[in-house]
């Protein structure tokens, strides 16, 4: 039986071409030994196999057949003639053929470049290189020039063969048909490293059993229309290998066995059938239009990362998984549709939402899910969302929405984030519409994150659906601008915990979109979270009416910073935090409030307090920080442990460049207020109002018009340009300067619970227009200071609310004269002075009650008081005296007190009033009780500005009627032991009425009063009548005399 099967092998080979003959001749060697062993069918079907093949061969005996005879072991060359059989060397329309009968391996030095016709390796170890040395990569080109034959390069045709090739440094091109294990369990092992490989057409094990590897490791391989990996075939495209097809509408590339990919393959079209196993493996990539995945598996995994990229639909089969592993990545650009979808740590899924469809189950233990054009988050039933109403990205997940992210739009929807990372084009949660549930974004731990690349939008219909964010435990959202609760819906949203944060690059509205209010909510930021808006122009934290923001330990930062709503300590914080404004800060009609020391108002530019705005707490600022407060109700107040420094040019706590008052404007700076040492300016009063506890002007002073409610010093000027008032009514250093004051035409007000001491140089009025002083508790002119001008100033006609004048008030003429219309005390200098209230000269100490005033042009009015005192003889330190040049104009009440006890006696006299020229008369002339019998002249008042001491009445005279007679007895005992007056009967003036003054009385009885020979010694009526009498107007007066 066994001579029988070799003949029918031999019979085969008679008929067989020469080619084939060789061929057959070579394999019958091999069997020479094992004949006997191999089973009748095996011998018979290579037998048939290479009659078919003479058949089909027979038109080309033409073309020389060449049978490789190379000797193993050593370097074989190619282009050796002696290698081959018959000796030469094939051509363009030649083929070659390898048979090996003993396992050693032939290394085959090839050509540069060779052309043949085909190729055939039936079985034995192969390796095709370049020469030693060389730089010139081999280039073996097969052309198969005889279209009727339909492979250009086979291996392992025949069944039971084994292959074993290596090809590196070269370029093989097969133009048509490459075939490795056609021949039914045969094996073929093909290693290509860095090598250009093409071939038209590539086939893998088609023959049942077969065991082929097809690896292709750093270099290219490209294939024109068909690619067919059988069930014992694996291709594997590794390093940096490129395998490429033609991008035509028509190719094919089927995989029914294992596909290795840590290169780069690109087709339009693969598709995996019954158990293929597919991997892309580190650094992989299968780009592909369409992904037709019937069965089997596909895992991208790999240290590296590998990639399936699907440019359009797939069509998935019953039972297909999908496991995409450590830094593996499948892109769908169109669709991805799969059963069983195992997304891993560090692996990538990337398809548009609308194109993912998991039948089965999405195990999600990682890596990152990319949904390319939007994805919505609710339960609606016409949402194709494949993770259901309430998607959770736990550390390890990411999730990346290219488009809009949307959360309970429709319906109810939940997004927690807890440690895993997501990001989105943009974000809409909740909606305007008639949701069904709430729209809730929950975010945690340290490594949480949602990146929003645009707009984010917050906010649910009131009543209807809830749309809230909440974020704690360190988590971080990032948006462009954001819109919370935009016109018509609700947002709240809490930051909760160090390191928790909603950074916006861009802006956020609270309440409200750019430019429209009308929604409502509450940003709450406790524990340590944070909020910060932009750094770039433009970028605003805008809070609309109707919103609140509340801190507990918190911080805010924004380029700017818009404020109509509120902004305020959570409800129990002791600290609320922090709030830094780089850029400009607008409080229209808003409220920001910071209650602790450590709760700073950080302003690296202009603040603006209007339409009753308010801000409540200390800013921290500087060079660039300018504090502009507007409109009634507008209000900037700070704390009482911190005070408030004007004109700074370093950054500080309580430091500004300035403060602007304007009309309504309020500032509360609890603190105190002073000017910076280097300051030049720092405070413009334009109508408001500053209330401090104190207000330290330097040598700056104060320039405008409003109210200065404090405790204010200066050397500086005080310069009103409207209406001002300073100083602290309460207290009794309200206020105090020692610089000038240049009031004009505006009326100023100076405040304090006494008098106010005013500086070197005081001037009101400007040329003929009066201006306005007004102290109500005082004035303290101090000695070689002046106040000038013309006007009036105002301080309450009472001793208590005096103007001390210790320096000189000085009006500009008889014409334009100052007018006091207080109570005037002092031993300064009046000129051009009129006084419509009370003059009552003064030392200049409290124990020298008595002064001396001097100036010019004196004028009463008949409002005025003129209050002189007398206590001793000498003038100025004994009584008053004015000593006035030019016109002394007399009118009102002159009175006259003596004080100290001075009693005056017989002829003394006293020189109240030296004066050039006098006109008018007192309306009222009070003198002070004398002793009994002494009686006022006051003859030479107008002519000499002098009072006199002269005789009067008899002790007896008790009617003082000039006689003593029985009247005057019956006046004493009509009040005996109950009188105390000298009309009563008290004729020595010891208060008493008794014996003594009857004895009196006997004494003088019938007496009466005599006079000088020149004029009689008249009753204090009759002596008035003569003052009055001889006071006639332009009096000359006598030469002055020196004191």
């Amino acid at each position: 039986m066994n001579s029988s099967i070799c003949r029918i092998g031999r019979a085969a080979a008679d008929a067989a071409s020469p080619r084939l003959l060789i061929l057959l001749l070579g394999y019958l060697e091999k069997l020479s030994m094992t004949c006997l062993r191999i089973r009748a069918k095996w011998l018979v079907a290579v037998a048939l196999v290479y009659v078919g093949l003479a058949a089909v061969s027979a038109p080309h005996a033409q073309a020389a057949d060449f049978l490789w005879n190379g000797t193993a072991g050593t370097a074989e060359l190619w282009s050796s003639s002696s290698n081959w059989l018959p000796i030469g060397i094939p051509s363009t329309d030649d083929d070659a053929i390898f048979g090996s009968i003993s396992g050693a391996l032939h290394d085959i030095v090839m050509p540069t470049p060779r052309t043949i016709n085909l190729l055939t390796m039936v079985d034995g170890r192969y390796e095709f290189r370049r020469a030693t040395g060389s730089g010139t990569p081999w280039d073996l080109n097969i052309l198969r020039a005889f279209p009727s034959l339909p492979t250009g390069l086979s291996l392992a045709p025949v069944a039971n063969n084994e292959i074993e090739l290596t090809l590196r440094d070269g370029e093989l091109s097969v133009e048509d048909l490459w075939t490795i294990g056609d021949g039914e369990g045969s094996s073929a092992t093909v290693v290509a490293t860095d090598m250009a490989l093409s071939a038209g057409i590539l086939w893998l094990a088609r023959g049942d059993d077969s065991e082929v590897l097809l690896r292709v490791t750093d270099g290219t391989f490209s294939v024109g229309s068909e690619v067919e990996i059988g069930a014992g075939g694996t291709l594997e495209i590794l390093g940096d290998a490129v395998a490429t097809m033609a991008d035509d509408a028509g190719e094919s590339f089927q995989v029914r066995g294992d596909l290795l990919v840590s290169g780069e393959l690109t087709t339009r079209n693969i598709q995996f059938f019954d158990q293929a196993s597919v991997t892309i493996a580190q650094d992989g990539l299968i780009d592909a239009d369409t992904f037709l995945l019937a069965g089997g598996t596909l895992a991208v995994a790999g240290s590296g990362g590998g990639q399936a990229r699907l440019d359009a639909n797939d069509v998935l089969g019953a039972t297909q998984t999908m496991t995409v592993g450590n830094l593996g990545v499948i892109q769908a650009n169109a669709s991805l549709r799969v059963h069983t979808l195992n997304l891993q740590l560090g692996g990538r899924v990337q398809v548009p939402a609308s194109g993912l469809d998991i039948r089965d189950a999405f195990n999600w233990t990682g890596g990152t899910l990319a949904l390319v054009n939007g994805f919505r988050v609710d339960d609606d039933a016409l949402n194709e969302n494949p993770l259901g109403a309430n998607v959770t990205v736990a550390s390890g997940r990411t999730l990346e929405v290219g488009g809009l992210l949307e959360v309970g739009t429709e319906n109810q929807g939940a997004l927690t984030i807890t440690s895993g990372t997501a990001t989105s084009g943009s974000a809409r949660i909740g909606t305007s519409g008639l949701p069904t549930g709430p729209a809730t974004v929950t975010m945690s731990g340290s490594s949480g994150s949602w990146t929003v690349a645009g707009n984010l939008t917050v906010g649910g219909v009131p009543n209807l659906q809830t749309a809230t964010i909440a974020i704690s435990g360190g988590a971080d959202l990032n948006v462009g601008d954001a819109f919370v609760a935009p016109p018509g819906l609700r947002a709240d949203v809490t930051v909760s915990g160090a390191g928790s944060t909603i950074t916006s690059t861009n802006s956020i509205y609270l309440g409200g979109n750019a430019a429209t209010a009308g929604g409502q909510g509450t940003l709450a930021l406790t524990s340590g979270g944070s909020l910060a808006i932009g750094n770039s122009s433009g970028d605003v934290l805008k809070v609309w009416e109707g919103y609140a923001v509340t801190m507990n330990q918190a911080s805010i930062s924004t380029r700017d910073l818009w404020v109509r709503g509120t902004m305020a300590p959570a409800v129990g914080a002791t600290v609320p935090g922090g709030i830094a404004v780089q850029g400009f800060t607008l409080i229209d009609g808003g409220s920001v409030t910071l209650s602790a020391l450590s709760s700073n108002f950080t302003a690296n530019d202009n603040v603006t307090i209007t339409n009753g705005g308010s801000l409540n707490a200390y800013i921290i600022g500087g060079a660039d920080t300018d504090v502009t407060i507007n409109g009634g109700g507008s209000t900037w107040t700070t704390a009482s442990a911190v005070a408030s420094v004007l004109g700074s040019t370093t950054t500080g706590l309580g430091r500004v460049r300035s403060l602007t008052l304007n009309t309504g404007g309020t500032a509360n700076l609890r603190g105190g207020v002073s000017y910076a040492a280097t300051a030049s300016d720092g405070l413009t009063m334009a109508g408001g109002t500053l209330n401090a506890p104190t207000f330290n002007a330097g040598n700056i002073g104060v320039t405008g018009r409003g109210t200065i409610n404090a405790n204010y010093s200066s050397t500086g000027a005080i310069i009103p340009n409207g209406p001002l008032t300073i100083g602290n009514s309460s207290s009794t250093t309200g206020f105090g300067t020692t610089g000038q004051i240049i009031a004009f035409t505006n009326p100023l007000t100076l405040n304090d619970a006494d008098a106010a001491d005013i500086g070197s140089a005081t001037s009101i009025g400007l040329g003929t227009t009066p201006g306005s002083l007004t102290a109500v508790n005082g004035i303290n002119l101090a000695a070689g200071k002046t106040l000038s001008g013309f006007g009036t100033v105002h301080t309450n006609n009472n001793a208590a609310s005096r103007l001390q004048n210790l320096g000189a008030i000085n009006g500009n003429s008889t014409t334009d004269r100052i007018s006091l219309p207080g109570y005037i005390t002092g031993n300064g200098s009046f000129t051009n002075v009129e006084f419509t209230g009370t003059l009552a000269p003064s030392g200049a100490l409290p124990s020298i009650p008595t002064g001396l005033v001097s100036g010019s042009n004196y004028k009463f009015t008949n409002t005025s008081q003129l209050l002189m005192d007398i206590g001793g003889a000498s003038p100025g330190f004994g009584y008053d005296v004015i000593f006035s040049t030019g016109e002394f104009i007399a009118d009102g009440t002159f009175t006259v007190n003596l004080i100290s006890g001075f009693n005056p006696t017989l002829g003394q006299s006293f020189d109240l009033l030296d004066f050039t020229t006098l006109t008018g008369t007192f309306d009222t002339l009070n003198l002070p009780t004398l002793t009994p019998g002494l009686v006022w002249n006051a003859s030479q008042l107008y002519t000499q500005g002098r009072l006199s001491i002269a005789t009067g009445f008899l002790e007896a005279d008790f009617e003082e009627d000039g006689d003593v007679d029985g009247a005057d007895l019956t006046r004493w005992r009509n009040n005996y032991a109950t009188g105390t007056t000298h009309m009563q009967g008290d004729a020595n003036a010891d208060g008493a009425v008794n014996g003594a003054d009857f004895l009196i009385w006997q004494r003088q009885f019938g007496l009466t009063t005599s006079l000088p020979a020149t004029m009689a010694i008249p009753e204090p009526a009759t002596l008035a009548w003569f003052s009055i009498a001889f006071g006639a107007i332009g009096i000359s007066r006598r030469n002055r005399r020196p004191y």
